[in-house]
């Protein structure tokens, strides 16, 4: 992801969870234990989460 589209308030469809906890305006620890507990539907790929910004949306009800 790529800070240029962030910057252009552009969010990323799918997001790493860096992308995501300041898409969210949380903390790291907040959106690592939210994911941990599963309250937050995502992917692994290798170490790394990727979360589908509608997931958050939802959360967010936006």
């Amino acid at each position: 992801m790529n800070g240029k589209a962030i910057r252009n308030g552009e969010w990323p469809e799918v997001m790493t969870a860096c992308v995501a906890w300041q898409y969210l305006g949380i903390s790291r620890n907040t959106l690592y234990e939210a994911l941990r507990r599963g309250d937050i539907p995502h992917w692994r790929v290798g170490r790394q989460y990727l979360i589908a910004k509608i997931e958050l949306d939802k959360r967010l009800k936006i």
